[in-house]
């Protein structure tokens, strides 16, 4: 049998210099007082073949492992330990009688295993040493606490121990493999039982789904027949209400006409009036020369009487064109025109060459009807008042808050982009940008359309076709809604001119105030019959021209109702078919055909869902109901499988498990009787159930059966040493270590684990690391262990032969 030959240590835990220990066969009983380095040799020889982990080893990471020094002592660069093999019985497959195992770990982390000198791989070295029995997790290792720790474990965790020594974990991977195969097998039978059932439910609604398509097929052509028709009486019935609308309109633009002439007669009376005027004052001024001032008076009140005029009539003029573009664009009265910092409208502060009107429209869209602004501060007092008077919602664009987006390069064959096409002022410079620098004008929709195979950018046409950087297009013919703003363009001009006119009646008002000082009682009382003539005048022009407003305003509505007609009887044509067959339901009365619109929609929606293809499908989803049931068959055949194979794993699962249970009990027994010569045993908590725990019971000499739990603290540590030492007696191992197995144990005791040793030691070798005198003095060989400046000495001690 293999056995450990020596242990060679170097800069490994608390050995800096290199040391050497022979191990003969029997019991080498290893000792020292606490802290000189014993257990260091138990991890040393875990550090090359036992667990792989620093903690394992009482190490929190791997440079703790190496000699970190002392106050005389430096630290050492590197960790080896050695373990040299007799392999003179070639338990091991290698041609050499000694075999060497080592393993060096450099301060970087570095580690390496060598096989007789030659690197290699953990797992390679591993596998050799499995063939002899050494496992890294096996029981040829009794550390600190672990009888102990066999001592406090629940039944489940021992009978972890036997299950373990079984191999059980790799029958519990292959039935949990065959359990996930199963579960996945269990949801195809499920899917398949589904699909079936929905394919026999088909099967069996075919026939009626078919009949509910025919009838449903009919309705359909019916129902669209029934549409053409209401389109066609809903077009005339239209066109009838635009002609009597236009013959309206040519009414009131008639009268319209008259009153306009009435107003041109007035208008030249009144200026025959106020020539009149000025000529009596130049008869007085060449009666005297004193009557120049009477004279510069009487023209100026002519002036200014006629300016207050224009002025009322301009007024007058805005509100009427204000009420009808806002009627006309569908936007409310902004009702702060007034405010401080409003500037005014887009459409009104930024133009275009004419050529370029439409594809500015198209291409600013809604923001035409923006209010630009100075700053944010007065969009918000804008805003309040729109919410004061719930006035509707308005856009506003703040001439400091504004940020126009980077314009990249003007794409090929593109026009110029619309930002450079707005003319404004140099102030209003940076709305044009804001609202044209990502959108280019090109000449048509072809020329656009080369241009979006290259890049993607917004682009507007001359037409107004409108291609958007996203994908999506607009076009068409460009219907230009130009009456609004014609009007708002009319006020505005009417406005400035008011503006003017007020500026023109405060100089006049100034200077006649200066000359009423000298006027003469004789001369107002000429020029205050001439002023109420042409008050009479004029309050009559005021008259037929509220009653033009009034007519203009009506037309202003009857224009909005032609055009919303109009706009109803093109959507009307478009919905019509150009091509129809004959239709029964075109000489039926609208009201007729809109009750049985209604009966068939509702039949229609009774009917739905329906199965067009029913007839054609039936041979086909019968051939598939063949297949699925064919595969329903394999599914379950594939199930009884598993679930065969499910039985076999558990089957061989407790086939393994109760020949380890037999063989340790077996070993057990004998063990216990050795030690003790009492009885024991090991029992399942459910005799057959190999998941149940596992109970150790024994009777020492005298006693009566008792659970490892009832007995004293002796017993049940010499019950837990016969345990490990079946369980060693089932796998057995070249040799087997023990860290203070003994420290529980009294003298009685000591000295029946150790006959019990020595007798094992003839076969297998045994290290013990012991403070026990009755341990030391059944060794054959005794190794101890000192502590001098932070580095451990091992020294041998002979024995005298008493």
């Amino acid at each position: 049998m293999v056995r450990l030959e020596k242990l060679v240590i170097q800069g490994f835990k608390s050995f800096k210099r290199k040391v050497s220990i022979p191990f003969p066969p029997g019991l080498s009983v290893i000792i020292g007082p606490n802290g000189a380095g014993k257990t260091n040799l138990v991890d040393a020889i875990n550090f090359v073949i036992g667990r792989s982990s620093s903690r394992a080893l009482r190490a929190k990471k791997a440079s703790e492992l190496i000699f970190h020094g002392s106050k005389k002592k430096t630290p050492s660069e590197y960790a080896r330990v050695s373990l040299y093999f007799d392999n003179s019985d070639s338990a091991l497959p290698f041609d050499e009688e000694v075999v060497t195992v080592s393993r060096t770990l450099n301060r970087n982390g570095i580690s390496t295993y060598r096989l007789n000198g030659r690197i290699a791989t953990r797992q390679q070295i591993l596998d050799v040493l499995v063939q002899v029995g050494l496992r890294p997790d096996g029981f040829w290792i009794i550390q600190q606490g672990e009888v102990t720790r066999v001592v406090e474990m629940d039944a489940i965790e021992r009978r972890r121990i036997l299950d373990s020594l079984a191999g059980i974990s790799e029958y519990e991977e292959k039935k949990a493999q065959a359990e996930r195969e199963l579960k996945a097998t269990e949801e195809r039978v499920k899917e398949a039982e589904l699909i079936l059932g929905e394919k026999q439910n088909i099967l069996e609604k075919l026939r009626e789904e078919r009949a509910a398509a025919l009838e449903w097929q009919k309705l359909q052509e019916e129902l669209e027949q029934i549409k053409a028709a209401c389109l066609i009486k809903e077009r005339e019935s239209l066109e009838k209400e635009l002609a009597a609308i236009e013959e309206k309109i040519g009414q009131r633009e008639e009268e319209q006409g008259g009153l306009a002439e009435k107003i041109e007669e007035l208008d030249r009376k009144i200026r025959e009036g106020e020539k009149q005027w000025k000529e009596l004052s130049k008869r007085f001024t060449q009666l005297s020369q004193t009557l120049e001032a009477e004279r510069e008076l009487a023209r100026l009140r002519a002036e200014l009487n006629f300016k207050k005029s224009k002025l009322e009539s301009n007024r007058q003029e805005i509100q009427r064109l204000r009420m009808l573009e806002s009627r006309i664009s569908g936007r409310p009265s902004a009702g702060f025109e007034g405010v401080e910092g409003v500037l005014g409208r887009v459409s009104d502060l930024l133009r275009v060459p004419p050529e370029y009107q439409i594809a500015f429209e198209a291409g600013v869209g809604g923001h035409l009807n923006d209010w630009i602004v100075e700053n944010l501060d007065t969009a918000i007092k804008c805003i309040e008042i729109l919410k004061k008077k719930k006035a509707g919602q308005v856009r506003f664009l703040p001439l400091d808050y504004l940020k126009p987006p980077a314009r990249r390069p003007l794409p090929r064959g593109a026009k110029a982009w619309l930002s450079d096409i707005i003319q404004t002022k140099p102030k209003f410079r940076i709305v044009a940008e804001w609202l044209g620098n990502q959108t280019a004008c090109v000449d048509d929709i072809y020329t656009a359309k080369e241009i979006a195979k290259i890049e993607r950018v917004r682009m507007v046409t001359l037409d107004g076709d409108l291609f958007d950087a996203s994908g999506s297009v607009t076009g068409g013919f460009y219907q230009r809604r130009r009456a609004d703003l014609e009007l708002g363009k009319q006020a505005r001009e009417l406005e400035e001119e008011n503006r003017q006119l007020e500026k023109e009646i405060k100089q006049i008002e100034s200077k006649l105030k200066k000359l009423e000082k000298s006027f003469r009682p004789t001369q107002e009382l000429k020029v205050a019959r001439i002023d109420e003539s042409l008050a009479r005048l004029r309050d009559e022009r005021k008259r037929l021209y509220e009653k033009r407003l009034m007519l203009q305003q009506e037309i202003g509505r009857l224009n909005i109702q032609k055009a919303r007609i109009e706009v109803k009887l093109d959507s009307l044509r478009l919905q019509i078919p150009e091509k129809q067959g004959e239709n029964p339901f075109l000489n039926l009365d609208l009201d007729f055909l809109r009750r049985r619109e209604t009966e068939v929609r509702q039949r229609i929606k009774e009917l739905e869902p329906v199965n067009l293809r029913a007839i054609q499908d039936f041979e086909g989803i019968r051939q598939e109901f063949d297949k699925l049931k064919e595969r329903l068959d394999k599914i379950l055949a594939e199930r009884e499988s598993i679930l065969q194979t499910i039985s076999r794993i558990e089957e061989r699962r407790k086939e393994a498990f109760m020949q380890v249970f037999e063989g340790v009990n077996r070993y057990f027994k004998e063990t216990y009787r050795e030690l003790t010569g009492g009885d024991a045993e090991l029992r399942l908590e459910k005799d057959g159930d190999i998941n149940s725990g596992l109970l150790i019971r024994a009777s020492p000499p005298g006693k009566k059966l008792l659970n490892l739990d009832a007995m004293s603290t002796g017993e049940k540590t010499l019950t837990a040493f016969a345990f490990l030492f079946a369980i060693q007696r089932f796998k057995p191992a070249p040799f087997y270590l023990l860290d203070e197995a003994d420290a529980a144990l009294d003298a009685a005791n000591s000295e029946r684990i150790v006959k019990m040793m020595k007798k094992v030691s003839q076969d297998v070798q045994i290290i013990f690391i012991s403070h026990n005198n009755i341990v030391i003095k059944g060794a054959d060989q005794v190794y101890g262990v000192s502590m001098e400046d932070g580095e451990s000495k091992v020294l041998a001690i002979k024995l005298p032969e008493n």
